[in-house]
This record gives structure tokens, C-alpha cells and sequence, in this order.
């Protein structure tokens, strides 16, 4: 199992080991109100999504923690989201409003969106 945990760190760069399963923190308690964050890899207590490591693949099949989602798969896209619609379901979740993109982010999708469009 490939991970880094450097010596001189202070934990903040330690790599999650194995696979992973992510779920919202509100989503756990609610399925299970007594469960004990501390039981997690890491201080998790502050964030709103929480994460398991070190798991194999039969146990990430087991587990209803479901929030990523599988957007790559044996070199083929299967998800293919642009950044402005991203932004806009991050904004519904968070209730902001979505900002305009940026300069660089218009010339950033244009130049991507070229460069796609010549090896396709």
C-alpha cells in the first residue's frame, strides 16, 4: 500500500492509506446518531465531510458512505461535468450565489475546450 508520512510533519500531510469512502458528516448522524468521530483516522470533528481510510475493495462495496463519485474509469470518462455547473450545484449546496467566472477561468475552458476538440 503506497502513503507518505513524513517524519518532520506535523500530521497535515499524511496521505490517506488504501482505499477511501467519504460521506457528510450530517448524513452519518443521521443514520447513526451515536457514531464516535473519534474512531476515524485523523481529527475530523470540524469538517462537514468525514473520510475512513485503509480500507480494501470488498469493504468500500459494503459501505453506504457514498459521497465521491467515480468519474474516471479504466481511461474512460464517464462523468463529463463542466466547471460552470460544478460551481452552480457547490452554490445550491452552500446557498451562495454563483460568481461570474473569472478571465482566466473563461480563457482556461476555451483553451481546453480547443485543445479537446483537436485530439478528438
Amino acid at each position: 500500500m503506497l502513503f507518505k508520512d513524513p517524519k518532520t510533519d506535523d500530521g497535515t500531510k499524511r496521505s490517506q492509506r488504501g482505499r477511501i469512502v467519504v460521506a457528510r458528516k450530517d448524513d452519518v448522524l443521521a443514520e447513526n446518531p451515536d457514531f464516535d468521530i473519534t474512531t476515524l483516522t485523523g481529527d475530523q470533528s470540524k469538517n462537514d465531510l468525514l473520510w475512513k481510510d485503509g480500507l480494501n475493495e470488498a469493504e468500500v462495496n459494503q459501505s453506504n458512505w457514498n459521497a465521491l463519485q467515480t468519474v474516471f474509469i479504466d481511461g474512460k470518462l464517464l462523468v463529463d461535468e463542466s466547471l460552470a455547473s460544478i460551481r452552480e450545484r457547490i452554490a445550491r449546496e452552500n446557498k451562495q450565489d454563483v460568481a461570474e467566472p473569472s478571465a482566466l477561468s473563461k480563457y482556461m475552458k476555451n483553451y481546453i475546450a480547443e485543445r479537446w476538440s483537436k485530439t478528438n
